[in-house]
């Protein structure tokens, strides 16, 4: 609010408590209404901090201090937002992650990712630390997660601890098995081979089956498979 002939103002902000000023974009000679209320529309800068402060002052008169009006020190946070991993969604042991999030700026500096493995708020476990952009990471999962593991992921900027977020839900990671043998190839009656496979993560003991029909496993061919044998051998077919 104005009073008197002021058709024009200057509006600035501080970071340091009125120390240095700094014009805000389209602020200088921003038309004012005299005698009356005028509003202008501030893009909030990246620049976080405790002790911010508005300053605006008659753009013909900008350096007299009865020509100005501050504002009290305020506060700037900044914010970040995880975009994913989802709710509900599975992943394999092994296999690529997207953690992807979106920052308010260059202000958070690096970030550090936890993630608790119960669904609650108990984040000791490291994932790594991340520079605030590009705002994703391709995160190779490593084998070290059990199937009953109920995955909440956390993003926090390690200069400013309160700018966090989480994934919206719970998501889990689970083993897999890759058979490599046999793949195929034809194969006589009475011929024994071996069955050969891969694993990742922690995965419960196999059970094998096969198909005539390229489509409904029934046929049994062995049960209770520890997969770490990582060979069933000398099946006969």
């Amino acid at each position: 609010t104005t009073s008197g002939t002021l058709n024009y103002v200057n509006v600035s902000y501080s970071t340091d408590g009125g120390g240095n000023w700094t014009a805000c974009s389209g602020g200088t000679q921003y038309g004012n209404t005299p005698n009356g209320n005028t509003t202008y529309n501030w893009t909030i800068p990246d620049k976080i901090g405790t002790n911010v402060r508005l300053k605006v002052c008659s753009f013909y008169d900008p350096n007299t201090t009865e020509a100005c009006a501050l504002t009290n020190n305020f506060t700037i946070n900044g914010w970040l937002v995880v975009t994913s991993p989802l709710n509900g969604n599975l992943f394999r042991a092994g296999n690529k992650m997207w953690i992807n999030w979106t920052p308010s700026g260059p202000s958070l500096g690096n970030l550090e990712i936890n993630y608790s493995r119960d669904g609650t708020e108990n984040y000791i476990y490291h994932l790594g630390n991340r520079s605030y952009t590009p705002g994703f990471w391709e995160y190779t999962i490593p084998d070290d997660f059990v199937p009953n593991d109920i995955i909440k992921l956390r993003i926090r900027s390690i200069n400013y601890t309160d700018v966090l977020n989480y994934t919206n839900g719970t998501f889990s990671i689970k083993g897999q098995v890759n058979l490599t043998y046999p793949d195929t190839g034809t194969f006589n009656v009475s011929d024994k081979i071996n069955i050969t496979w891969t694993k990742t993560g922690t995965i419960g003991n196999l059970t094998i089956k096969f198909a005539t029909d390229g489509a409904n496993y029934t046929n049994d061919i062995a049960s209770n498979v520890l997969p770490g044998d990582l060979i069933y051998p000398n099946w006969t077919i």
